[in-house]
């Protein structure tokens, strides 16, 4: 069972796993056959732990950056942190190959910033890596109440702390809107949600339907977690 640490929902177990379903994902989008990612400048938004950043560290260029520095020593070494300020990216324009956005979306209040700013630094035809909460789940991962983040914002975040659950404030956001958003950005959206889903064992997934049921794309619309890769 993951174990939230005293920094916020930076957390250190199961990064591992995470980052082999990322690399599965954009390696299936590029359709290249290899078994691992190589040769490429990858920016990890919103690495928390840094666990991620430093699996692709391993014959790649690989930069984190996060509002706060949350790394854990034991991968410090291996990767190269920046801060983020007031909403700006720390990098320069067309920079990356690649940009990893897992579950930070939930995390940030100007999404559309966020977007717009990884669109910024990534190269053209580059791709970004997006996992996030679906808002229109009715189980929300962070607080875990149930419909309760169907209430306002303001007053889903209020009970949640009277309830003691809000160590960290979310704002959540469903699959469709978050698309519209992307789009806005310039990017070109894929949808790989349900393609996870129904192969987990090639995606290191840890979510599968039951009794092993091939969902429709449609299902995406109310998967707990949504995964999209954007390219620009």
């Amino acid at each position: 069972m993951k174990k939230y640490l005293a920094r916020g929902f930076a957390v250190d177990e199961g990064r591992c796993i995470k980052a082999k379903k990322i690399e599965a994902v954009l390696l299936d989008f590029l359709c290249n056959g290899h078994d691992s990612l190589s040769g490429k400048t990858i920016a990890d938004i919103g690495c928390g732990s840094g666990h991620i950043a430093a699996y692709f560290s391993a014959g790649n260029q690989v930069w984190a950056a996060d509002v706060i520095d949350q790394v854990t020593d034991t991968v410090r070494d291996n990767i190269h942190f920046l801060k983020i300020e007031h909403d700006t990216l720390p990098f320069s324009e067309e920079k990356f190959d690649i940009a990893i956005l897992n579950h930070v979306i939930a995390h940030t209040m100007n999404k559309s910033k966020l977007l717009s700013e990884t669109y910024r630094i990534l190269k053209r035809g580059g791709l970004c890596y997006i996992a996030n909460p679906n808002w229109f789940y009715p189980v929300e991962p962070y607080y875990h109440v149930p419909l309760l983040h169907y209430l306002p914002e303001y007053v889903f975040l209020k009970l949640s702390k009277y309830l003691g659950k809000n160590i960290e404030n979310v704002y959540l956001i469903s699959c469709l809107s978050l698309k519209k958003i992307a789009e806005r950005a310039g990017f070109k959206v894929y949808d790989f949600t349900v393609r996870v889903i129904n192969d987990p064992g090639k995606y290191f997934s840890e979510f599968r339907a039951p009794l092993g049921v091939r969902l429709p794309e449609t299902a995406s619309v109310i998967s707990p977690t949504n995964i999209f890769i954007l390219k620009k």
